[in-house]
């Protein structure tokens, strides 16, 4: 069915994810949707599981593009529903982002017998991910892989880490998962009307204001954060945690275990991060492992410096093996705590950190993703 190629939409893309909510995935997803947009593509986004508060990029992302809702609490019926998308929609392109939806994509296509080109990102470390997984769930987890992935037009991994760990589990030589790395969008400075808030949300003098972004999840460790703060901390050093999730009553209790609840900001999630960057001294990642690391690019593009635990894969990927950045072994609170003061005292040039940000601009990374697709 559907053998004519013509009969295919060859300027819309479709964007397959399990939610709009908070996270890196979602945000690249979203600049590369603006992206593909400014260069003449049509995109719709296919988003698995039901809306809640907690998808922040929702809203977002439907004021700009269309959103298909499948309302799924379970992934076994994605197949039969993206089949269904696919012979109505005939889009140029499928984009799947995060096993096993990855997976499901692959059978979606297969059921449909469309002629859509398939595209598979995965965005993080799997075989870290799903290394607690019983005996059972990871032998079907790796078989899904190996039976499926091979059938993809075109395999991603966001760094060259994150693709040797696909190539490994799904079976497939090296050169059959390409690495193109996230698209960030580049800093875009605040107005000075702005800062006054910021101002009295850090309530310290510039030069020691040390910021971290991200999800308030276990594999972030801002436990280890919490703790090296605690060996340097000092009158006039705050640091501000920007982000929600499951670990903020614990980090909150152990700020106050360890008596550094006054120089802690828990300052939740915010869509606009630019206000925090650009009033930052330091930026710190503590993850124990990333597949990519937007924030350290974030970062980056506003000139400020990094500390990153040399975690896989993607930060040492990103700040050139230090050259860019302190790197710190994972879960070492000391060298963590003493690399901060180092990069406080001596910071980097921002020049140069700008410079590398320009590496990551979307319409950049857009187009290598539409090169793979085989669109000019």
């Amino acid at each position: 069915m559907y053998k004519n190629k013509s009969e295919y939409s060859n300027k819309l893309i479709a964007i397959l994810l399990p939610s709009l909510g908070g996270g890196g995935t979602e945000k690249v997803c979203i600049e590369l949707a603006r992206s593909f947009k400014k260069m003449g593509y049509s995109v719709e986004f296919i988003v698995v599981h039901k809306y809640d508060n907690k998808d922040y990029f929702h809203y977002q992302a439907n004021l700009e593009f269309t959103i298909y809702k499948l309302d799924l609490n379970r992934f076994r019926s994605v197949p039969f529903l993206l089949r269904k998308y696919l012979l109505n929609r005939k889009p140029a392109a499928l984009i799947a982002s995060m096993w096993p939806l990855t997976t499901a994509a692959v059978l979606g296509r297969f059921l449909s017998g469309s002629k859509t080109r398939l595209l598979l990102i995965e965005h993080g470390v799997l075989s870290i991910q799903y290394a607690k997984l019983g005996i059972l769930h990871k032998f079907l987890f790796r078989v899904s892989m190996v039976a499926t992935y091979r059938f993809a037009d075109a395999i991603v991994g966001v760094s060259l880490g994150v693709s040797k760990d696909v190539a490994s589990l799904s079976n497939l030589l090296p050169g059959r998962v390409r690495t193109i790395y996230n698209p960030i969008k580049l800093a875009i400075f605040p107005l000075k009307n702005e800062f006054e808030a910021i101002e009295k949300l850090w309530d310290c003098p510039r030069g020691g204001r040390i910021l971290t972004v991200g999800s308030l999840k276990d594999i972030k460790n801002h436990s280890l954060l919490l703790r090296a703060f605690k060996k340097i901390a000092k009158p006039g050093l705050k640091l501000m945690i920007l982000g929600v999730g499951k670990n903020e009553k614990k980090l909150r209790n152990l700020a106050n275990d360890l008596n550094i609840t006054n120089s802690i900001i828990f300052a939740g999630f915010h869509l606009n991060t630019s206000l925090f960057y650009s009033t930052a001294d330091l930026f710190v990642l503590t993850s124990d492992s990333e597949g990519f690391g937007n924030v350290i690019v974030e970062a980056l593009s506003f000139g400020v410096s990094v500390v990153s635990t040399d975690c896989p894969f993607g930060p040492s990927e990103i700040l050139q093996n230090g050259l860019l950045g302190k790197l710190t072994p994972v879960g070492d609170e000391e060298k963590l705590s003493e690399a901060m003061i180092e990069v406080l005292l001596n910071p980097f040039d921002k020049k140069m950190l700008m410079k590398r940000s320009l590496d990551f601009e979307p319409q950049l990374i857009s187009q290598q993703y539409l090169n793979l697709l085989g669109f000019k």
